[in-house]
This record gives structure tokens, sequence and C-alpha cells, in this order.
């Protein structure tokens, strides 16, 4: 087996020779220098120095020898091609093949390649779940900062329509109130002063010369009468009035992030919008209230500073609640 190897590597190295005497003997016949060829092919001087005394290695990988030994015969006009095919025949090593990094080589175990477009997939579920989570809470902390501004914007709708009532009062709840004090001087008046002295006596002798019947002297009081309960009943009356024009307290507390409209007994709107945790509202009007709430378990009620039962508009399902709440009725009916 040595002595094969051995004989092998001889003849080798005599191809080797007899193609660099080849090589030599091309430039040499045409009389050109080394210089001169190195000049005329571009390539550099130690590598036709090479070229010419056998020494391939020095040149570089087979490529390369390849690509010099072309521009070598091309300059001196030799057949390249035979001289690539003796090249060839040297059997001089030839380097593994370049590959893409990553590029599978065939040495992975089996089950690698069948795996690994299951870890693609997983990794793309994965990132698409982070999406729509990340897009869950963005959309979830847009969707609070608006009913927060709405919120705002509605409350102060509410104390522009609460002011109202405080700064100008109706006309009639300033009458019901200034009747009770007017009805006293009604019945109060002073009597007419007496005539002057002449007309009293004028009065007598006619009195005296005209009997009055019994049937006018019982009207007369009967009249009296009629007319006194008339002015007597004048503040009973307004009183009615006064309770019917009176303003009712609402109170309203939230445990819970809440929607809540309120209207008073006018049809106007008090509240309207979604009240956060740990708010209150306190509104006034015309009794009966007609509420709605949407999470009717998170609201605490008082009417004229009286705790409502939560019984009362407590819903029979779901949370929301609608309900009719006056000073004398408490009625609900829950959705």
């Amino acid at each position: 087996m040595k002595k094969a190897d051995t004989q092998q590597q001889g003849r080798t190295q005599q191809d080797v020779s007899s193609l660099a005497a080849y090589l030599l003997g091309g430039r040499e016949e045409r009389g050109l220098s080394a210089a001169d060829l190195a000049q005329r092919a571009g390539l550099p001087l130690p590598a036709i120095t090479a070229l010419e005394n056998g020494r391939f290695a020095e040149v570089g990988p087979p490529v390369f020898v390849r690509g010099y030994l072309i521009r070598y015969c091309r300059a001196l006009g030799l057949a390249e091609e035979a001289v690539l095919e003796r090249y060839r025949a040297l059997g001089l090593a030839e380097p593994p093949p370049l590959r893409l990094r990553g590029e599978p080589d065939g040495s992975a175990p089996r089950g690698q390649g069948v795996l690994r477009p299951f870890t693609y997939l997983l990794v793309l579920v994965l990132l698409a779940y982070g999406g729509w989570r990340g897009f869950e809470l963005v959309s979830t902390y847009l969707a609070g900062s608006g009913t927060s501004g709405t919120t705002t914007t509605s409350d102060a709708g509410v104390r522009q329509e609460l002011a109202l009532p405080n700064a100008a009062p109706p006309p009639a709840t300033s009458a019901a109130a200034g009747s009770a004090p007017v009805a006293p001087p009604l019945a109060s008046a002073a009597p007419p002063a007496p005539p002057p002295e002449p007309v009293a006596r004028a009065a007598t002798a006619e009195a005296a010369t005209l009997q009055p019947s019994p049937a006018a002297s019982a009207a007369a009081p009967s009249a009296t009468a009629a007319v006194t309960p008339s002015v007597a009943n004048t503040p009973a009356a307004s009183a009615p009035a006064a309770a019917a024009d009176a303003e009712a307290r609402l109170e309203l507390e939230f445990t819970a992030a809440s929607w809540a409209e309120v209207r008073d007994g006018g049809g106007r709107i008090l509240l309207n919008g979604t009240l956060r945790a740990g708010s209150a509202r306190t509104l006034t009007g015309k009794a009966p209230f007609k509420i709605a709430l949407g999470n009717a378990q998170a609201v605490r009620l008082k009417l004229d500073g009286a705790p409502v039962d939560t019984a009362v508009y407590a819903p029979k399902r779901g949370t929301v609640s609608r309900f009719t709440l006056g000073a004398d009725q408490a009625a609900g009916s829950g959705d």
C-alpha cells in the first residue's frame, strides 16, 4: 500500500514538472522575460515564477491556479484547454464547496429539520398573542380616558343646571313662601275710621226711623261668615302649591364605576354619564325622580338625607335598574 502511494506521488511530481517545463518553454520560445509576461498577462511576478517551477500551492487554491493558467496561456497564445486538462490530471485536492451559514449539511439530527417549522410557528403564535394583548390594553386605556372626559363634561353641565335654580328661584316658590306672612295682615286689618259727628247723627236718626227687618239682620252675619272663611283659607290653599314646587335633594355614592341617568319630575336631566368608583353626586329637583343605573349594586342613594333601601332599586336580573323615587313613594323595577 505504501509502495503504491509512493509510486503515485512520483508520477504526480513528474506531471507537475512536465507542466511547469511546458509553460516555461512557451515563454522562452517567444523571447519574453518573466517580468514582461507578468506585465502582459496582468499577473504578479511571484505567481509567474511559481507556475513555471511547479509550485502551484504557493499561488493559492486550485480555483485561483486555473485562473492564472488561463491568463498565462492567453498572453502567450498557448492552448488553454490542454493546459487546464493536464492540471486537472494532477489530482490536486479541491477545497470543500462553500455553503451559506445555516445551510443544512446533512450531519444534523434526523428530527431537527422536521421540528424547525413547528418552532417558527410557535414563535409566530407567541408574537401574535403579545400583540393582541398589547392592543387590548391600549384600547382599554383609551376607552377609560374618553369616558373620563365625557363624565367631566356631564358633571360641568349638571353643575351649571343646578346653579340656575339657586341663582334665580321660580316666582311660584317666592309667592308660596310669602303667602304665609301676608294672610295675618288681612285678618287683622284696622276698622274704618268713624264718620264725622254730623254724619253719625244722621245715620242714627235714619236707623231710628227705618227699623231693619229680621231677614236682613240674619243675612248680615251669614255674609260676614262667608267672607271670613275665604280669607282664613288663603294660606291653607297656598300650602299645597308650595309643597308641589319644593325641591328634593338626591345623593348618589358610587363604590364602583357605573353609568347613571337621573331626571326630575319635570323631565329635566340632572345627571347622565359614567361615574368613577369613589365619586359622589348631590342633585336637587322636583320629585319624583326617574333613575336608571347601569351597575345598581355599586350605588348608594339618599333622599333628603335619608338612606334609600337597596331593595327598592335592586335589579331582578342583570345589573341595570330603572325605577322611580319620590318623597312619598319608592317603587323599583330592575332590568
